[in-house]
């Protein structure tokens, strides 16, 4: 299993519009739609069925993970869990470290430049720009590196693995919840290997 840290801020539905709304505010530039990046993420992944999507841009600051799953929709099965930035006196790429030795994974990273990382995950991060965001460039590296990861990326993820893994926002709806996301993933995940066998 690979976790891929989703770090590129934008505005995807009612994702990110309290950035967007303070941008505007400000003068600043305001951030950028999202959906298309998403789209061809989503496409990008799906030669790859052991990679989930942890969210570690600023979105989960304000919405929850329910609402963070249903505005990335085809996506929605892959999103495991949002990245703890209640540990405050940790940076974000500290807290990366730690969210995946938690869930004993290999991760990659993906970062707009707003998001500050060191060296020591310039080898498993692509960066994209504010102008072209997730483009075909960035899909490509992301490929490369995915592919470097073997098995951990390209094999079905266990029902034990992806319980690990994923987060619900109220325990009650668990079952309920997990059995629905599952599916979701299985279904992906299954014709996303069917794909790339040719079948």
């Amino acid at each position: 299993m690979v976790l891929l840290f989703f770090c590129i801020s934008g505005v995807l539905g009612s994702l990110g519009k309290a950035q967007l709304r303070s941008s505007r505010r400000s003068g600043r530039q305001p951030g950028r739609n999202l959906g298309p990046d998403v789209d061809l993420l989503a496409q990008t992944l799906k030669r790859y069925p052991g990679v989930l999507l942890v969210v570690a841009n600023d979105w989960p600051l304000a919405s929850s993970i329910d609402v963070v799953r249903t505005e990335l929709t085809r996506l929605r099965p892959r999103v495991a869990d949002v990245l703890d930035r209640g540990r405050r006196e940790k940076t974000r790429e500290e807290a990366i470290f730690e969210h995946a030795a938690e869930k004993d994974a290999a991760f990659a990273i993906l970062s707009s430049p707003e998001f500050a990382f060191t060296a020591r995950t310039v080898n498993v991060r692509v960066n994209v720009t504010e102008e072209t965001g997730f483009d075909s460039e960035a899909a490509d590296k992301l490929e490369v590196m995915l592919s470097s990861f073997g098995e951990q990326a390209t094999s079905y993820i266990t029902l034990q693995e992806f319980r690990q893994s994923t987060f619900y926002e109220n325990p009650r709806h668990l079952g309920k919840d997990f059995t629905s996301l599952y599916i979701g993933y299985s279904i992906a995940s299954l014709m996303g290997l069917q794909k790339r066998s040719g079948a």
